[in-house]
């Protein structure tokens, strides 16, 4: 019983140091990535990334705006056509049964 504890306190061990190694090595290569990317640093940009988007000329300001109206049309038809089907879900087992029942007379009045 002893035995089976030392091996399960000795496979921790390893595991955390295990873990240790690799956060090690994990820290070590961010750190040189870091050194030789630029894209990586956390470096603002020299140039202020709003000022390449406030200055867009009107034909994308535009397609903006259709691309706004387009989808704003197709939400709403797919808000109709869910009203629709929720109309026929709710209607559909009242009809079914309407349908059952004139059928069963139809038959008893010919049979």
């Amino acid at each position: 019983m002893m035995n089976q504890h030392r091996e399960e306190d000795a496979l921790r061990g390893r595991a955390v140091n295990n873990r240790r190694r690799y956060g090690t090595r994990l820290w070590r290569w961010d750190s040189c990535c870091r050194k030789h990317s630029p894209l990586l640093t956390s470096k603002l940009p020299q140039e202020l990334i709003k000022a390449r988007f406030c200055n867009h000329d009107k034909e994308v300001e535009q397609a903006y705006r259709d691309l706004f109206d387009s989808s704003k049309q197709t939400l709403g038809s797919m808000m109709k056509l869910q009203e629709v089907l929720l109309v026929a879900y709710l209607i559909f087992p009242s009809m079914l049964w309407f349908l059952i029942n004139m059928v069963e007379g139809f038959l008893t009045v010919f049979l």
